[in-house]
């Protein structure tokens, strides 16, 4: 069944009113990519290793961010390649938020591990991390050099 209905949606990424795509993905381990006008899934990508607990999409619309079970997976959505092309490894539980900054340059992320961590976009090493309680949303500042 490729429609909205009937799907048990753990995580959804609707950026504005005006995007003709959305996706969702869950406990199912299935990335889904649906179209807005008809409700009718038009790509999926299996998220093997673990659920998917939130979706972010680059402000340049170009790499999809699905945080997982100690894991970020980056995903380049102009193509058909299912597999990732990053892996962000470091966190010792659940991923509970990932978020960019402007430029997308540089990626945070919390944990129910109770850390955030930056990274740099293009490689997958840990720039920054701080401990704190678990956390369940990252943003950055609207001058992007503060979360």
């Amino acid at each position: 069944n490729n429609t909205v209905k009937g799907r048990e949606i753990y995580t959804i990424y609707i950026k504005s009113r005006t995007t003709l795509a959305r996706i969702s993905a869950g406990y199912d381990h299935t990335i889904r990519f649906w179209e807005a006008l008809t409700g009718v899934c038009s790509r999926t990508i299996q998220h093997s290793d673990s659920q998917v607990n939130r979706l972010e999409i680059t402000n340049d619309k170009k790499l999809l961010a699905t945080a997982g079970h100690q894991n970020v997976r980056l995903y380049d959505i102009r193509t058909t390649n299912p597999n990732p092309v990053a892996s962000f490894e470091g966190h010792r539980g659940n991923v509970t938020s990932v978020s960019f900054q402007q430029d997308n340059r540089w990626m945070v992320t919390s944990s129910e591990d109770g850390t955030i961590k930056v990274w740099d976009v293009r490689s997958p090493w840990i720039t920054r991390e701080t401990e704190a309680t678990v956390i369940s949303t990252t943003e950055w500042g609207t001058a992007a050099k503060e979360l």
